[in-house]
C-alpha cells in the first residue's frame, strides 16, 4: 500500500493544478481505486504532450538586429524561452507606431499597427519576469511623459491665476489643461479605457500578466456581452462608443487603438476560451506561443541595458502625428498575394476554429511587416519584399503554433467548446442530461458517457456518484473541477 502510494505521489506532482485539488482528499485518506490510477496516468500523459518535442522555436533571425540581441539577452538571464520576450516586444512596438502609421495592402484594404499576443505558460516558467522586461521601458517612458504633463499643468495654472488677477471672480478663466498622456495601461474594462483612448487617440498597450481577466471580461452578465464586439472593433481600430452611467453624453473613441500581451497558464486558457470567442473570431486576433515547460536555471547572465528597447519606443512614439499611409512595393504584393493564395488553400483542409485564424493571417502578415517596417526603414513609404518575407515567415510560424496549442489543449473542436460550456455551465452533468441537450450528436446514452469520461481524461471534470434519494444504484454526474 505504501509503495502504491508513492507511485500516485510521483504522478500527482506532474498533474495540472486543475486535477491535483480533486486527488489530494484521496491520497490523505488512503483511498485510492483503479479509476483513479487510470485518470492520473491518462493525464500524466497529456500534460507530457504539452511538454513535447513538436514545438518550433520563433524565426527570431527575421527581428532587427538590436531587437533580436534584446530578446535573447532577456531570456538568456531569465532563464526562460525567447518567444518570452518577442511576442510583448512586438505588441509594445505595434502600441508605439499606433495610428501614426498604416499599412495598404491595395486600395480599400488597410490595416492598423494593432497586435494581440498570449504567452501561454505554467506558473515558475518565467513568463513574468520576462514580461516586465519589456513593459519596463515603456512604463519608463511613461513616467517621464506624465512628469512633464505635471509640470506643464502647474505652469498653465499659473499663468492662468497671473491672468485673472483683478477681474472680477464671474469673470476668471479656467486654465486649458492638455490630455493626460497615457502609454500603457492594465485595467482592460472599457469604463476606464474609454476616457484613456479619448485623450490619447494613437492608442495605449494593455500589458497585464494575467490575460485570463481580460478574456473572462467577455463572458460575464452585468451587460458585458458588448464588449467583445467593442474589442473586435478595436481589433480593426474602428470607432467605439462608450455609454458612461451617471453621464449624458457617451464616450466616442474616433479610431480605437490597442495593442493587447501578457500570459496565462495552460488550464486557465481552456477554461477561459468560451464557444462564442471562437464563433466571434477573438481568439484568432490573438498570436499564442507555448513552449515545452522547463523549470528556469539560475544563470550568472545580466539582462541587456532596458536604454536597447526604450530608445527604439521613444523613436516610434516621436514619430507620432497625422497618419502616413505606408504602402507595398511591386514585390512585396506579389509575396502578399501568394501568401494569401496558400492562406486560402489551408483554410478548406483545417477545422472550424483552426481556419478561422488562419483567415486571419494575411492582415497578420500586413501588420507584423509594417511593425517591421517602422522599426528599421521608417523614412522609406514602400515596405520592401525583404520585410515582407520576415512577416510572412513570422506569420506562418504563428499558424503552425496555434495549430500545436489548440490541438495539444483541446480547444481545436467546435463540439468539444460547446460540451466544456455546457458541463461548465450546469456544474453536475449526466450522461442523459447530455443526451438531452445534444439528442442528434449523443443518441446513447453510452455515447453521452464516452464524451464525458473524455473530458474527465483530460482534466476538466471529475466522475463522482450521488444519491438520488430513490431506491436502487446511485447516479454518475461528472462535476466541473473549478480552476
Amino acid at each position: 500500500m505504501i509503495a502504491t502510494i508513492a507511485i500516485v505521489i510521483l504522478w500527482h506532482n506532474e498533474l495540472p493544478r486543475r486535477v491535483s485539488h480533486s486527488l489530494r482528499g484521496r491520497l490523505r485518506n488512503h483511498h485510492i481505486s483503479m479509476e483513479s490510477l487510470n485518470l492520473m496516468s491518462k493525464m500524466n500523459n497529456i500534460d507530457s504532450n504539452l511538454n513535447g518535442t513538436d514545438f518550433e522555436g520563433f524565426p527570431d533571425e527575421c527581428l532587427p538586429r538590436s531587437l533580436r540581441e534584446f530578446a535573447r539577452g532577456v531570456a538568456r538571464s531569465i532563464g526562460c524561452p525567447v518567444e518570452f520576450v518577442i511576442l510583448p516586444m512586438l505588441s509594445a512596438l505595434a502600441s508605439a507606431i499606433g495610428q501614426s502609421r498604416i499599412v495598404e495592402i491595395y486600395p480599400g484594404w488597410k490595416e492598423p499597427a494593432i497586435l494581440w499576443t498570449c504567452v501561454v505558460a505554467k506558473s515558475g516558467s518565467g513568463k513574468t519576469p520576462a514580461l516586465k522586461q519589456v513593459l519596463g521601458p515603456l512604463h519608463a517612458i511613461q513616467i517621464e511623459a506624465l512628469k512633464s504633463y505635471q509640470l506643464e499643468c502647474e505652469s498653465l495654472v499659473e499663468a492662468t491665476k497671473a491672468k485673472n488677477r483683478g477681474k472680477p471672480k464671474r469673470d476668471h478663466e479656467e486654465p486649458d489643461l492638455p490630455p493626460r498622456p497615457r502609454y500603457i495601461v492594465d485595467d482592460c474594462t472599457m469604463e476606464s479605457l474609454a476616457p484613456i483612448l479619448h485623450d490619447n487617440p494613437d492608442g495605449v498597450l494593455l500589458g497585464t500578466d494575467e490575460l485570463a481577466t481580460w478574456l473572462d471580461g467577455f463572458n460575464q452578465y452585468k451587460g458585458k456581452g458588448n464588449d467583445r464586439s467593442r474589442w473586435l472593433s478595436i481589433h480593426e481600430g474602428e470607432p467605439i462608443i462608450v455609454d458612461r452611467k451617471g453621464a449624458d453624453v457617451p464616450i466616442v473613441v474616433p479610431c480605437g487603438m490597442v495593442s493587447v500581451t501578457g500570459g496565462i497558464q495552460p488550464g486557465v486558457l481552456r477554461s477561459s476560451i468560451t464557444q462564442k470567442d471562437h464563433e466571434s473570431g477573438l481568439t484568432a486576433r490573438i498570436i499564442f506561443v507555448m513552449p515545452p515547460f522547463k523549470p528556469l536555471k539560475a544563470m550568472i547572465a545580466p539582462a541587456p541595458a532596458p536604454e536597447v528597447l526604450k530608445d527604439i519606443l521613444r523613436q516610434l512614439i516621436a514619430n507620432r502625428g497625422a497618419t502616413r499611409t505606408i504602402t507595398l512595393s511591386e514585390g512585396a504584393q506579389h509575396r502578399h498575394v501568394s501568401f494569401r493564395n496558400r492562406c486560402n488553400a489551408r483554410i478548406g483542409e483545417a477545422d472550424e476554429f483552426l481556419a478561422s485564424a488562419i483567415a486571419k493571417l494575411p492582415g497578420r502578415v500586413s501588420r507584423l511587416a509594417l511593425i517591421l517596417h517602422c522599426v528599421e526603414h521608417d523614412e522609406q513609404d514602400e515596405i520592401s519584399v525583404a520585410t515582407m518575407e520576415k512577416a510572412i515567415a513570422i506569420a506562418e510560424w504563428s499558424e503552425r503554433e496555434v495549430t500545436r496549442v489548440y490541438r495539444n489543449l483541446g480547444i481545436s473542436d467546435s463540439p468539444q467548446i460547446e460540451l466544456m460550456d455546457f458541463v461548465r455551465l450546469n456544474k453536475n452533468v449526466s450522461p442523459r442530461d447530455l443526451q438531452l441537450k445534444f439528442r442528434r450528436r449523443y443518441p446513447r446514452a453510452e455515447d453521452a458517457e464516452k464524451a464525458l469520461m473524455q473530458l474527465a481524461n483530460q482534466g476538466f471534470v471529475e466522475r463522482i456518484t450521488v444519491d438520488n434519494g430513490r431506491p436502487g444504484p446511485k447516479s454518475t454526474v461528472f462535476r466541473w473541477i473549478e480552476t
